[in-house]
């Protein structure tokens, strides 16, 4: 009968999660994996629109997707690139959503856009995708940026290639957040 109940417990804890929306279980951005760690520390913002508030839609796909300038503090000696991605983790699907993956910016480089190669993004193509969640409650975008201290293979296309490639190799990173839902 105890053990009855605890699975019952336990089922209507899990259906309430999944109830509530809890998508981001599971999910880390490239900043949070172990491959990233480092105790470097890189201030980043945005000339485009205030981290830690919702995005405007003009940067956004229900307005004109202009890329936004990310900006960043000047990164350690030693700096060989610079890997900026952008990422969702509150999209549908066991992974964060790439919205944009720049890699092998250069090292005296401190915005976006400028150089840099454009890896894959989660809808299948290269370069900045603007966000356009589905219908529903805000998503979070985390706009990370990395010092490492090496490029990244030109094989590397795509998110996690890339965070494998970093695995000691981030020197100093930082991120921000900001929201966005469809209007």
């Amino acid at each position: 009968m105890k053990v009855g109940r605890l699975w019952v417990a336990g089922l209507c804890s899990g259906l309430i999660l999944w109830a509530c929306g809890s998508s981001t279980a599971g999910k880390s951005v490239a900043y949070d994996l172990p491959e990233t760690a480092t105790s470097g520390k890189l201030k980043v913002g945005s000339r485009s629109f205030q981290p830690e508030n919702p995005i405007p839609t003009q940067y956004t796909g229900y307005g004109q997707s202009f890329v936004p300038v990310i900006t960043w503090s000047a990164p350690p000696a030693g700096t060989k690139s610079i890997l900026v991605l952008v990422e969702d983790p509150d999209a549908p699907g066991s992974e964060p959503f790439v919205h944009w993956n720049l890699r092998n910016v250069q090292p005296d480089a401190r915005e976006t856009p400028g150089s840099g190669a454009e890896g894959n993004n989660s809808s299948g193509g290269q370069g900045y995708y603007a966000p356009k969640p589905p219908p529903g409650g805000p998503h979070h975008y985390y706009f990370e940026v990395f010092a490492l201290d090496r490029e990244l293979d030109d094989a590397a296309q795509d998110r996690d290639a890339a965070v494998q490639e970093m695995k000691g190799h981030v020197l100093a990173k930082g991120q921000f957040v900001c929201t966005f839902q469809k209007p």
